[in-house]
């Protein structure tokens, strides 16, 4: 009755349908308490927000690199590599052939390029660090030994995976520990010759 007369009537909808005579029932939707408001959101949905998080940092940022620069460098890449593949079974075979070292330096000085000029500057670093171990043997200030052959696979592997990961649009870090790996036997192998040359 108090509804009726401050001219308020119930919806249609919202009027129970009643066994005869009974008088039909009212129902109204209640306001979420406060405690259901302040509820934490779940767990879910906080695990899919960070894995968003998560792809977005491990993605290439293409508002900086070009993306068609980039997907040419690495379709000429695992070609590269490929062909270094070769090569490095010919060295594993005869560590004395100057011409697969020749090659795979040639090699890495175009990958070196192609990847800097495409932005990606960890393989290109890789590759210089390669290279300059090449090109220590091809100054014949160092030999080529099993060691020195299972680096050189070790460091080709490295560049295949970062290439194949750039491929995907996944960003790409340099291996320090490798970097530091092939820089510490050149160096040190030129540090011996050095030495060697100041007794004699």
């Amino acid at each position: 009755p108090e509804a009726a007369a401050a001219g308020l009537e119930p919806a249609a909808d919202d009027v129970a349908l009643a066994p005869a005579g009974q008088a039909p029932s009212l129902h109204f939707e209640l306001e979420p308490s406060p405690a259901e408001v302040a509820a934490p959101v779940e767990p879910a949905v906080e695990l899919v927000a960070g894995d968003e998080a998560a792809a977005d940092a491990a993605a290439l940022d293409f508002q900086v690199l070009d993306l068609e620069l980039v997907d040419i460098f690495v379709e000429e890449g695992k070609d590269l590599l490929d062909h270094c593949d070769g090569l490095l079974a010919d060295l594993r075979s005869n560590p004395d052939d100057r011409e697969a070292v020749a090659g795979l330096q040639r090699d890495l000085h175009t990958l070196k390029g192609g990847a800097r000029m495409a932005g990606i500057n960890p393989v290109g670093d890789l590759a210089h660090t390669v290279e300059s171990l090449l090109e220590a043997v091809v100054a014949e200030r160092l030999s080529l030994g099993d060691g020195e052959v299972r680096l050189l696979e070790n460091g080709f592997d490295h560049l295949h995976r970062m290439v194949t990961r750039t491929g995907e649009h996944l960003r790409v870090d340099l291996p320090a520990a490798l970097v530091e790996a092939f820089e510490a036997r050149t160096q040190g192998l030129e540090l011996q010759v050095e030495q060697a040359s100041v007794v004699s």
